[in-house]
């Protein structure tokens, strides 16, 4: 289909071309019209690139039922190497807490923007969106209900970077408002040193809890 469109476009160039030669006598006027007939071709082929990039579901499974193929794969894990030896150190850190780890749930899944959705006017989606696709590395929940205690950030040299530091002023910035704390753990992490600080922060949590 695309090469067939990209032999009709040179086809109607060609033709044009001709037509031009015989109607438009200088030729200054005439490298512009081919000019511009070259820039509305150029665009019509990246609109129909783009839309043909954003197929819906239908055209996947009928993709997939002629060619018996999509370009899906299963990971080896779901996190890092770097994550993964968090993990193992966070769950019996945790435990003893009566804490369960949850892995990079979407930011969205447990902050809930307060403006109404469906009513006009409102502000909602210029809120969501800024944490619908967002997603923590590990949340500390209580392990009966499952209500948010701590986030978790790992945080290595990527986050060095103009708009990852962008993103984590703005992310502390929403913990900070709906109070829940966030740890971020940086350099190098060890069992010793996951439990004291989880420790530490149970602690310090048990006593502004009691403090009310």
């Amino acid at each position: 289909m695309k090469q067939r469109n990209g032999c009709i476009f040179i086809l109607a160039i060609f033709i044009m071309s001709i037509l031009l030669t015989f109607f438009v006598s200088d030729r200054f006027y005439l490298l512009i019209l081919f000019a511009i007939i070259l820039m509305l071709g150029a665009f019509a082929a990246i609109v129909g690139d783009k839309r043909k990039s954003r197929l819906g579901s239908k055209e996947l499974i009928d993709e997939y039922n002629n060619l018996n193929f999509l370009p899906y794969k299963l990971n080896s894990s779901l996190l890092t190497k770097r994550e993964a030896v968090t993990y193992n150190y966070l769950v019996p850190a945790a435990q003893k807490h009566n804490l369960v780890v949850c892995v990079k749930p979407r930011i969205a899944d447990f902050v809930s923007v307060t403006l109404e959705r469906y009513v006009k006017g409102s502000q909602f989606h210029k809120y969501f969106n800024r944490i619908s696709a967002k997603h923590v590395d590990f949340l500390l929940c209580h392990g009966f209900d499952l209500k948010p205690v701590f986030a978790i950030e790992l945080d290595d040299s990527s986050h060095d970077k103009a708009d990852r530091i962008e993103r984590d002023e703005f992310v502390d910035l929403v913990y900070h408002v709906i109070e829940l704390d966030v740890i971020h753990l940086t350099g190098y992490i060890t069992q010793e040193h996951i439990e004291t600080v989880i420790d530490n922060a149970m602690k310090n949590k048990t006593l502004f809890v009691s403090s009310l």
